[in-house]
C-alpha cells in the first residue's frame, strides 16, 4: 500500500465472546471517524492486516467498544490486541485550520518575541489535550500543550510554530 496511512485508535482489550474489541481513539474528531459502516484497517508497524467494517459501537469513559462485521468470536478479536486502527489519509478530511499530527514533526518552535526554542519531536496524545514535546539543542526536552492559550501560530509554508511562554515553561532559552 503507497498512500500514507493515519492512526485514529488503537486497540487495547477485547470486550465479551462475540469479538467485541476496546479501542482508544487517538483523533480529535471520534464521531466523523468511528461510526456504523465506517471502514478501516487494523496494522501492526504500519502493515495492514485486516480491512474491517464497524457492525456497532459505543463509546464508554472516552473507550469505544465496537464490534467489526469481520471478527466474530474473542479468539480472532485477541489476535488484534495492541494493533493500531488506521485509515488512509484520503480518508481523513480535517476541518479548515487543523493539521495532521505527523506535519507538526520537526517544525521550529519559536516564541512570540522570535527566539529559538527547538524542533518539534512529537505530538503526544495520551493527555487531556495534544502535548508537543520540543527538542532542545544541549537541553532537555520541553512539553508545549495544543491549546491556543500556548500555541499561536502553526506555518506549514514556514515550518515554524509560535508559541506564547509563560513563567517556568521554559527553564532555559538558548540565545
Amino acid at each position: 500500500m503507497n498512500e500514507k496511512l493515519i492512526k485514529i485508535g488503537a486497540i487495547i482489550a477485547t470486550r465479551g465472546l462475540n469479538g467485541e474489541v476496546k479501542v482508544f481513539p487517538t483523533t480529535d474528531f471520534v464521531d466523523d471517524r468511528f461510526y456504523v459502516g465506517a471502514k478501516m484497517m487494523l496494522a501492526l508497524k504500519n502493515e495492514v492486516k485486516l480491512l474491517v467494517t464497524i457492525a456497532s459501537i459505543s463509546n464508554v469513559k472516552n473507550i469505544l467498544a465496537i464490534k467489526f462485521k469481520e471478527i466474530n468470536v474473542i479468539e480472532e478479536a485477541e489476535k488484534y490486541l495492541r494493533y493500531d486502527v488506521v485509515i488512509k489519509r484520503s480518508q481523513a478530511k480535517l476541518p479548515k485550520g487543523f493539521v495532521f499530527d505527523d506535519e507538526l514533526i520537526d517544525l521550529d518552535v519559536v516564541t512570540t518575541e522570535g527566539v529559538y526554542v527547538g524542533k518539534v519531536k512529537e505530538v503526544l496524545t495520551y493527555t487531556p489535550q495534544k502535548t508537543l514535546r520540543v527538542g532542545r539543542e544541549n537541553l532537555s526536552d520541553v512539553l508545549v500543550p495544543i491549546v491556543s492559550e500556548f500555541l499561536i501560530e502553526t506555518d506549514l509554508d514556514k515550518k515554524q510554530i509560535t508559541i506564547q511562554v509563560i513563567d517556568g515553561m521554559l527553564w532555559k532559552l538558548q540565545s
